[in-house]
């Protein structure tokens, strides 16, 4: 019995891809947000977006704390930016209005 749990928590610790190992390219959106949802990042954030008129959601994910991907919500479609500095993602979170950041800086 205990080799079967050692077994299974080495599988479900296994799902997913390692950070590093994250394509440079995708042949889609949807292709996109399935691996970066499948990755375990050393860090993650998300934004209060409750105020927006727009904007549903908004989630920063990270290999480095240097660049990472932006995914945000809107309308109730996801559209994600690759390679988005961090110091831009923490511009997006102290923006009073989040729709104008947006729509002018990414």
């Amino acid at each position: 019995m205990k080799n079967y749990i050692l077994f299974l928590l080495f599988i479900l610790s296994s799902c997913g891809q390692n950070c590093k190992e994250l394509p440079s390219t995708y042949k889609s959106y949807e292709e996109a947000k399935m691996i970066v949802s499948s990755v375990h990042f050393k860090f993650t954030d998300d934004c209060n977006v409750s105020e927006s008129s727009f904007i549903t959601s908004a989630n920063y994910y990270s290999c480095d704390k240097l660049t990472g991907y932006f995914i945000v919500g809107m309308n109730d479609k996801k559209y994600i930016f690759q390679n988005m500095p961090y110091e831009v993602w923490e511009s997006f979170k102290k923006a009073e209005s989040k729709g104008k950041f947006y729509n002018r800086e990414i």
